[in-house]
């Protein structure tokens, strides 16, 4: 094609065949731009797969909440639309969450804690969601906290599994009972503290439920640390045991709609 052109092209610049010559360099000139354009013409004949729809952002089928990285996408970025979530729910699929924090109170100070979630469904998605909360927390006066809760649906909902654990090593500031009690005389009472709370209820009436559980309450190694000197405490004046245990029945009625 190259030695062609370049023939034409040579044949036609000779003096006093302008009009062929310059037919040629129009001709040649169409020629590159055809070759120039194909490329581009070829990509805008390729289908674009790639659907830009508005979606509304759920963390989990079935709830109205979003989550963090979409909550900052809509403020700090409102006219860009998210993508389209292609995760599907179903039946038995664990959606967990673990997430850091940080806090303050009176009876604390300071704490740090780890938490996670975890929620599943046992039956399918059109019924009700079970979940399981957990943290773990260590406080600025050498405490620890680990709370465990549990709702848990069965098959069509039929029943409700209820859980509510705790444990706890709990050193705080006591001052003792009455009004009248001042700053000087306070000082740490520590102990171990373990619930165990444990109910089923079963569906009586469309979203009403009634049933019972048991409940288990254990403090253990009760002590004072540096109480006041030459003080009687309240602790010490209604009551110096070291271990306390507490079981009973509950009766419950839960209506969830």
């Amino acid at each position: 094609m190259k030695r062609r052109l370049v023939h034409v092209f040579n044949k036609t610049s000779l003096p006093g065949n302008q009009p062929a010559f310059i037919k040629n360099i129009v001709t040649i000139l169409c020629i590159v731009s055809c070759i120039g354009f194909t490329k581009p013409v070829t990509a805008q004949q390729i289908k674009d797969t790639v659907v830009n729809k508005a979606v509304s952002p759920t963390l989990i089928p079935g709830s109205d909440g979003i989550d963090a990285g979409d909550f900052l996408h809509q403020v700090f970025k409102p006219h860009k639309q998210l993508t389209a979530d292609t995760i599907i729910a179903k039946p038995k699929k664990f959606y967990t969450s673990i997430f850091p924090a940080a806090g303050y109170t009176l009876q604390t100070g300071f704490a740090v804690l780890i938490g996670a979630s975890v929620a599943f469904y046992v039956d399918t998605a059109a019924k009700k969601l079970s979940n399981i909360l957990t943290n773990i927390a260590y406080t600025q006066y050498n405490q620890i906290l680990f709370p465990l809760s549990a709702t848990i649906w069965t098959k069509n909902n039929r029943y409700i599994i209820l859980s509510d654990y705790r444990y706890l090593k709990y050193p705080s500031i006591n001052y003792g009972l009455g009004a009248h009690t001042v700053q000087s005389e306070a000082y740490t009472l520590n102990f171990n503290y373990i619930k165990l709370h444990q109910s089923i209820l079963k569906k009586v009436y469309h979203n009403l439920y009634a049933g019972g559980g048991i409940y288990y309450d254990r403090l253990w190694d009760i002590r004072e640390i540096d109480p006041p000197p030459g003080v009687i405490t309240s602790f010490q004046k209604y009551g110096s045991q070291k271990i306390a245990t507490a079981v009973a029945i509950a009766l419950k009625v839960l209506y969830d709609n």
